[in-house]
């Protein structure tokens, strides 16, 4: 079979799509505390792009810290 045989199909189409969305992904931001990858929105804190839900956490430890010192 030649390359002229042959005529790629709707599966060839999907692999090559997945091949190219994994070289996207490979270089893509991701949050360094939990591994996702930052595609809508991210923050920096002390320098790090996080996703939102780490700098969720991030804040509630803040202010439990708050908290704490306050009440001492």
């Amino acid at each position: 079979m030649t390359a002229l045989d042959y005529v790629p199909d709707n599966y060839d189409q999907f692999e090559k799509y997945e091949r190219q969305q994994a070289e996207l992904e490979a270089r893509w931001p991701k949050c360094p505390l939990c591994g996702e990858l930052l595609e809508d929105e991210a923050y920096r804190i002390d320098d790090a792009l996080i996703c939102w839900d780490c700098a969720h956490d991030w804040l509630e430890e803040q202010k439990e810290a708050v908290e704490i010192d306050m009440d001492e």
